[in-house]
């Protein structure tokens, strides 16, 4: 949590097209249900990286956490914008004892592949992502919801520019 704190401050700094955001998450291998925080930094129009903490907690099948970062690379603007994401993240898996096989371990790396969608244009932003981890050959769903800072009523120039009276915000994504 604390690295994702920094991680928010020091985006801050450099842009303002900064999102923090909840989710759920449905693990269909596992059939397992757990919750993502997320902070979603917009680097260029294209390219965002997004620090998550994922969590599937005790009631689970699995118990275990993961934090790391996705790079989504977004190849359709509008509504929806459509990405593709990639994600390296540490898992802790506290139950591992209860699973005999050779993969159970207290900790790994791994990785994810995927698709996403953003919809709407102003500060609130659902979003649905279909993923697939390669280290544990599982396909989860996520759906949640982003909040962008700002002054947000949808306009798409950049800076805080006046228009006859009025402030616009920064240009978010679409």
């Amino acid at each position: 949590m604390f690295v994702l704190f920094l991680s928010f401050q020091a985006a801050f700094v450099f842009s303002q097209k900064i999102g923090i955001g909840f989710g759920g998450i449905y693990n269909f291998r596992t059939s397992s249900i757990g919750y993502d925080i997320r902070l979603h930094w917009q680097v260029t129009p294209t390219i965002a990286i997004v620090p998550l903490y994922n969590r599937f907690p005790s009631f689970n099948k699995v118990f275990e956490q993961y934090y790391g970062a996705d790079v989504d690379f977004t190849f359709m603007r509008g509504n929806p914008t459509l990405y593709l994401l990639g994600n390296l993240a540490h898992n802790d898996w506290y139950n591992y004892a209860d699973f005999h096989n050779e993969y159970a371990q207290p900790t790994a790396f791994t990785q994810e592949v995927g698709i996403g969608g953003r919809f709407f244009k102003k500060c609130l932003k659902p979003y649905l992502e279909f993923r697939y981890n390669i280290f544990w050959q599982e396909f989860n769903l996520r759906a949640g919801i982003l909040f962008f800072f700002g002054n947000c009523n949808g306009s798409r120039h950049g800076g805080s520019r006046h228009r006859m009276g009025k402030s616009t915000c920064p240009a978010y994504l679409d």
